[in-house]
């Protein structure tokens, strides 16, 4: 049987070009328990092996990774050994941390059958029981402006605390069954609080079961629902140019335990299943968030979760939010519909600005909120919605997605949200609600060309707010493209263009509108020389136009080297960066440790180096460290207020380590 498996791998890989690998790949089923019976029956789909053979035997194979036909050696490599090692990634923000993963090949295995039934196939697993311990220690190395004034003579700006960043995280329990965690988080310039030592705590108890009750949550918990027009608390990434994108799949009730202090939902929550169609979601929750009194009114909510002055130190659970709410789920095949009931009350009132008289004074406001949901699969397209009412406001989104050939996919959606009083808190519960918000997008997926993945993006946006003066109108028109594809087997390479136009006002003193313009450029190239080294560059360029004319420039380069024995790996980075001004900034994604994100802005004009170094002592104790370094030409100082500091250069460093046992 080991012979027969060899020589498929062989007509496998011999038909894709891929006789290099081959000495890696046999390597691996050496090693692999395999699959002993794979091929008995003669012709077995991919699907079915999931379920007549264990999952530790699928995963286990590297060539299971490549007859999924999204992955080339190298990237089935890495994901396999990622998996052995940290187990099965929860996000898709894990799955980006895979050597050699694009955004396309996350995106294929996510929608990918195969994975969605091992996903599932995994629950059904006994685990024994686990421990992990993570810890980890961040800090800017240069002393900053707001770490040397005095306190009392300056309350809004004197930093109370040291720079450290500092976090810690303890895992407990038996995987898919039940687990116990609790997190604490200390931002920079934040004091330890004597009676709670960290500034922030998070935590939960989660158990899992096969009857009716399929869950309950003890702690802090996320909720999301529908197309997030009402309620859906986690973190949720802009709207992309792929069509995959537009449709949402909210998954109810999720544990929750990190360094986010807004947005969390903190109480009891449960899930029930009644049958394969029927489903029920319920929760409460009451917590104090922090917000800016005026007179005894809620004035605005703080969202930062920064508590580093005196003057925020004020506002730190200033009030207390409650919900109840609960969700029905009906699902039959790939047809689904649900709906939802929230209602969430605050202790304060709140101060009304340009909305005219949609609460009692001295009353506590009630928002209530009814939601319905659908999913509609037919042949080649699927209908998706969402409509909301919220108090005296609706909103309402509606989306459609067509699929007419295998190389041709297309996404519209229209998404309305009314101006609506009661704003300030539905964003605690949903990030990017947005108010008085209409927006028409197009979405394109096309492979017509040969190799090549085409993505294009169309959106127009109107949004409607009120400032303490008058009414504010902004008009959006968004426009991007992306073109993707792989050259041979180890090299691929991506190229975004993006214009936006943007009309906010018009100025009386010009006589005007007052327009803004922008556009970028992307092009990335991903090279994996050998399985040890893999090489990337990527430049973006930037222009902005409105009463001045900008324009940035950056190129990154990135060059990765794992051991044969994968213990040790290191990640450096090289950027040189030149902006005219602010408007005109970068953004780059940036290596980081293990369950962080770097996302940093870079103005001006100067060059960043950045080393992220992994060590597997064991399977149990991994350690992590980032060293980075940005100089700036000619500048006699780094950033602004606060975060001023001497010198033309900025420093910090990071350290983690993680236990398992």
């Amino acid at each position: 049987m080991r012979w027969i498996k060899f020589l498929f791998c062989l007509c496998f890989i011999s038909a894709n070009g891929q006789i290099d690998s081959l000495n890696l790949l046999f390597d691996e089923l050496e090693r692999a328990e395999g699959i002993e019976s794979r091929f008995e029956s003669g012709n077995i789909e991919r699907e079915d092996l999931l379920f007549t053979h264990s999952v530790d035997q699928i995963q286990g194979s590297i060539e299971w990774w490549i007859s999924l036909g999204c992955l080339d050696v190298f990237q089935a490599s890495a994901v396999f050994h990622y998996i052995r090692r940290f187990g099965w990634p929860r996000s898709t923000l894990e799955w980006e941390l895979i050597s050699g993963l694009d955004s396309a090949s996350i995106l294929t295995l996510q929608t990918n059958e195969a994975i969605q039934a091992l996903s599932f196939q995994r629950k059904s697993r006994n685990y024994s029981i686990r421990q992990n311990l993570q810890m980890r220690y961040g800090q800017i190395l240069e002393e900053q402006l707001a770490y040397t004034l005095d306190p009392l003579d300056n309350p809004s700006t004197a930093y109370l605390g040291n720079p450290a960043r500092l976090w810690v995280r303890y895992q407990l329990g038996q995987k898919e069954h039940w687990s116990l965690q609790l997190a604490g988080e200390k931002d920079p310039g934040e004091p330890f609080a004597h009676d709670v030592g960290f500034d922030h705590w998070s935590g939960h108890f989660l158990w899992q079961g096969k009857a009716v009750i399929r869950k309950i949550v003890f702690g802090d918990f996320h909720f999301e629902h529908g197309q997030g027009l009402a309620l859906w608390t986690s973190l949720r990434l802009g709207s992309g140019s792929a069509v995959g994108q537009k449709l949402l799949f909210g998954r109810g009730i999720s544990p929750y335990s990190g360094a986010v202090e807004t947005n969390v939902l903190r109480g009891i929550a449960s899930h029930l299943q009644l049958n394969n169609r029927h489903h029920i979601d319920v929760f409460i929750s009451s917590r104090k968030v922090d917000a800016s009194l005026v007179e005894g009114k809620i004035r605005s909510f703080q969202t930062t979760g920064y508590h580093r002055t005196e003057r925020e130190m004020e506002g730190r659970q200033a009030t207390r939010l409650a919900h109840i709410g609960s969700r029905y789920t009906f699902r039959h095949e790939s047809f689904r519909i649900g709906l939802l009931l929230h209602q969430m009350w605050a202790d304060h009132a709140l101060i009304q600005e340009g909305f005219g008289s949609q609460t009692n004074e001295g009353q506590r406001p009630h928002v209530q909120t009814a939601s319905i949901e659908f999913l509609l699969p037919r042949r080649a397209n699927i209908w998706f919605g969402e409509a909301a009412f919220r108090n005296r406001s609706h909103h309402v989104l509606i989306g459609w997605q067509w699929k007419p050939a295998s190389s041709l996919q297309t996404a519209l959606t229209f998404r309305h949200q009314e101006k609506d009083f009661f704003h300030k808190m539905a964003s605690l519960v949903d990030p990017s609600n947005r108010n008085g918000l209409t927006r028409v997008e197009l979405a394109i997926d096309w492979q017509g060309i040969p190799g090549i993945q085409t993505q294009y993006l169309l959106n127009q946006t109107q949004e409607i707010g009120f400032s303490s003066i008058n009414q504010l109108n902004d008009h959006t028109l968004n426009q991007a493209i992306r073109f993707t594809s792989k050259i041979g087997r180890s090299a691929n390479w991506e190229l975004f263009l993006r214009k936006n136009k943007r009309s906010n006002g018009y100025d009386q003193e010009t006589n005007s509108s007052l327009e803004k313009e922008s556009h970028q450029i992307r092009f990335s190239l991903n090279y994996q020389a050998t399985p040890q080294w893999r090489l990337g560059w990527k430049l973006v360029s930037t222009g902005v136009r409105s009463t001045e004319i900008e324009r940035g420039a950056g190129l990154a380069q990135d060059v990765v080297f794992t051991s044969k024995s994968e213990k040790w790996r290191i990640n450096f980075r090289w950027l040189q960066f030149h902006t005219d001004g602010f408007d005109s900034r970068l953004s780059f994604y940036e290596p980081d440790v293990l369950g962080a994100l770097a996302f940093p802005f870079f103005q001006g004009n100067g060059h960043r180096t950045a080393v992220v170094l992994r060590y597997l002592l064991n399977k149990d104790v991994r350690i992590e460290g980032k060293w980075g370094h940005t100089q700036y030409y000619g500048a006699e100082s780094v950033g602004n207020g606060n975060t001023l500091s001497i010198g033309p250069y900025r420093n910090e460093i990071k350290l983690q380590l993680n236990f398992s046992w």
